[in-house]
Parts: structure tokens; sequence; C-alpha cells
């Protein structure tokens, strides 16, 4: 990167340049998709898009939908835009960072611009050879619109046990979430770093979300596993569950939730999430674990309901 060089400048000049010349006239190529209950259309400006969105996105989500859509994507093609797409994505820094154009939200990521027009309608721009400028856009957004449909994003892994139910294992940064997959051995891992909630009166359902992890595991993203459990992870050296109250549960399911609130679209985020934290308190049991990343009997401890009747058990 050139001494002085302003990423954030030269993306909010993008995004400003395309923002003028943008009509909802413009000749678009238009796919539609169903995200997990959340209709979206993509209009896109070109074949190189087009290809990156077909070929990236899972083929069962794509469908000939209809009638209002929850978020309508007009995207572009950096290319089109910047004279080197490399240096629109030359930004050391991968966090999200927010700024206005004409009282419109604008959000530079190190891969993509994007602005929002309001009432779910958003112009982005990327790169149409990288596929991280459409992840790092709908791991941003697409959460708060899920919320809507009742369902929450976590930072977890979720594996399918032999005993066919869902076991979620959360915890902080390093914990060993994405450990606890790579131990899975023959069970199906629903997704190793990030995954979709659904609450509903009948349970809690898991869902892959495509939107980071390991895509070496391929729990089919249409199907959903209903979750018996959650589990707290710190690595020691044996295996060891123990018991955790309502107010912690929901305490450390506010630290994995993974969701925006600046998105105006999105009304009461925070209370919305307390509230689905608080039905799956109800519904659901929860434990602190220690595990030792050497031995995964852990696993056949949670599928044969080992111990759970004391407060501390050992396997």
């Amino acid at each position: 990167m050139e001494v002085g060089f302003d990423p954030i400048g030269y993306k909010h000049a993008v995004a400003e340049k395309i923002y003028k010349k943008h009509s909802n006239r413009h000749h678009f190529l238009n796919l539609s998709v169903d995200y997990h209950g959340v209709n979206v259309k993509f209009h896109l400006e070109d074949k190189k898009l087009q290809n990156i969105i077909e070929t990236g996105l899972p083929q069962q989500w794509f469908h000939s939908l209809s009638g209002d859509f929850d978020l309508e994507i007009y995207w572009y093609n950096a290319e089109n835009w910047v004279s080197d797409t490399e240096i629109f994505e030359e930004d050391p820094n991968p966090d999200y960072r927010f700024g206005t154009i004409e009282d419109h939200l604008v959000v530079y990521q190190r891969d993509m611009v994007a602005t929002h027009l309001g009432h779910g309608r958003w112009i982005v721009c990327s790169n149409p050879v990288i596929y991280d400028g459409v992840t790092n856009f709908f791991r941003l957004i697409i959460p708060g619109y899920l919320l809507e449909k009742d369902c929450l994003v976590l930072h977890s892994n979720c594996v399918l046990g032999k005993d066919d139910n869902a076991h979620v294992f959360l915890g902080e940064s390093g914990a060993g979430k994405s450990t606890t997959a790579s131990m899975a051995e023959d069970r199906l891992v629903v997704g190793d770093d990030i995954n979709i909630y659904k609450v509903t009166e009948n349970g809690i359902f898991a869902q892959s979300s495509f939107l980071g992890g390991n895509r070496k595991y391929k729990a089919p993203y249409e199907n959903q596993y209903k979750v018996s459990d959650f589990y707290w992870l710190y690595q020691d050296s044996h295996t060891w569950f123990r018991t955790i109250d309502k107010a912690t549960f929901a305490k450390r399911m506010m630290m994995s939730v993974i969701l925006w609130t600046g998105n105006p679209d999105i009304l009461t985020p925070d209370q919305r999430v307390f509230s689905l934290v608080m039905k799956m308190a109800a519904q659901t049991s929860f434990f602190n674990m220690g595990f030792n990343k050497a031995n995964n009997n852990f696993y056949n401890a949670i599928e044969t309901g080992f111990g759970y009747e004391r407060n501390e058990s050992r396997a």
C-alpha cells in the first residue's frame, strides 16, 4: 500500500460515483434467492457477478420468487468503476467501518463497499472474481433480516450426534469451537464457525449459514436439525460438564450472537435478540464443558447423557 493511501476515502469515492449514476431502470441481470426464509433479489451489473453468485451460493437456494422481497441488492462490478481492483482491496483492516452519502448509510470493508437506499435496498460494489465481498456483505447484513424470522446467527460449532440430536458448542475466541468440529469423526458437522438457529414453539432448529467456516463440512443447507443442548467450552486435561443457570446462559448467548445493530431496516434488535434468547433458555439445557483436544470422548458422554444429573461429571 502506498504511503498516505486512504482505503476508506477511495471506497467512498467509488460508492459516491455509483450512487450518483445508479438507476433502478439500469439493465440488470436478476436472480432470486430464498436464504432460510429471507427473500433476496439480486440485480447484477454483468455476467461476471452473475457467475460468482450462481457458483458461490447453494443451488437449492435459487427460486423464481415474486412479490415483495426482504432484501434487494443492486450489485456493481468493481472492474467497471475502478482502474485497479487490487487498489480497491488494498486495506490491511478487515473490520467494517461506516460513513454517509447524502444521509444514506455507507459500509466500508476491505472487500466491498455498500450504500443503504432504504427499505431493504442496498447498492454494493465488489470484485467479481473474489467471493469474499459477497460473504462479508451477507455476514454483516443478513443476521438482521433473519432476526425478523425468529432466527439468531451464532458463532458456534454445531454437530449432529449419533443420538440424532444437534449439539452446539460455544466459547470465546480460541476456546475450541473449530477444534471440536475437527474431532467429530463421522458425525455430521452442520457448521464449525457460524450457524443459524430458528426459535419456534416446538424447539430450536440449527441450519448451516454459508457465512463462514470450513466448507469441507457438507451439511445440506436446506435441512434443519433439532438442538438438544449447548456447551460453553474450556480446554482442560480431562472431560467434565457443569450445569449453569438461565441468567448465565443468556449472558453467554448474547456474547455469541452475530448482529450488526446499526441496520436502519431492523427496529429494536437488542430487544428481539433478548426475547429469543429467553425463549431458548426455556427449551434447552446448557453446560460448561471442559475437554482435552487429544481426546474426543466428550461426544460419547454427551450422546449417552452421562452425568447430567450431577453438577459435575467426568468421562
